[in-house]
């Protein structure tokens, strides 16, 4: 059985597409290739087919990643364009290499998540240094089980926050948490830090992309684009 990552990017109104909806489309897309894909063993079989730690509605992304195993052998380059054969525009498979089979996918080794965001903004930039200085940075986080919003300190979840006026717009760079049990929301960390400096949050307002994702393996990180 082999195993293939492919890199592909989601932009403009494929922000909009659902995890959900964007399986299918891949799935879609395997079937008119002809690939056959490779099912787990046990009482319960599923495909292995897997969307690296999907992103939230709205986003877009220059680095997403799609695992998959199949039956036969395949060329990683003749894959990705076979693939790219059946997928609109704003979604694309830019790379593809063959990786080495695991028992588990790669979602549970993501350690962590590179951003860049931009919102028009009048006035002149908040200190986003100084929000970093504080003893804590506070994030409000709704719990799955009761649905409640708590307060949540983020501070040593966040490797980079910048933030800079340009062109009348708000840019931000950020480098977060993505572990399984430590993920932090870009989008809701601009909304702190907004409330923070006393300036408007309109959530429409705010594009986000996500530009890499990295993975911790052995002791050491990894871009998954280098795999």
């Amino acid at each position: 059985m082999n195993r293939y990552l492919l890199r592909f990017y989601k932009k403009g109104n494929m922000r909009f597409l659902s995890h959900l909806d964007l399986y299918r489309l891949f799935r879609r897309a395997v079937n008119r290739a002809g690939i056959e894909i490779d099912f787990s063993h046990g009482f319960n079989p599923h495909e292995k087919v897997n969307i690296v730690q999907p992103l939230s509605l709205g986003f877009e992304s220059g680095a997403e990643f799609f695992e998959i195993d199949t039956v036969l052998p395949h060329d990683p380059t003749a894959l990705m364009e076979e693939l790219n054969r059946s997928l609109p525009d704003g979604i694309r498979f830019d790379r593809a290499s063959e990786i080495e089979r695991r028992s588990k996918n790669l979602t549970g080794l993501v350690s962590r998540s590179a951003y860049s965001a931009r919102m028009p903004f009048q006035g002149s930039a908040p200190d986003a240094d100084a929000f970093l200085a504080q003893d804590r940075v506070v994030m409000l986080r709704r719990e799955k089980k009761t649905g409640n919003m708590v307060e949540r300190d983020v501070k040593a979840l966040i490797s980079r926050f910048s933030c800079e006026k340009e062109d009348g717009e708000l840019r931000f760079e950020m480098l977060l948490s993505s572990s399984s049990n430590a993920i932090v929301n870009p989008l809701n960390l601009i909304e702190a830090f907004l409330k923070w400096a006393g300036a408007p949050y309109v959530r429409e307002e705010i594009r986000i992309t996500r530009t890499a994702m990295y993975i911790s393996q052995n002791g050491e990180e990894k871009d998954l684009s280098s795999l």
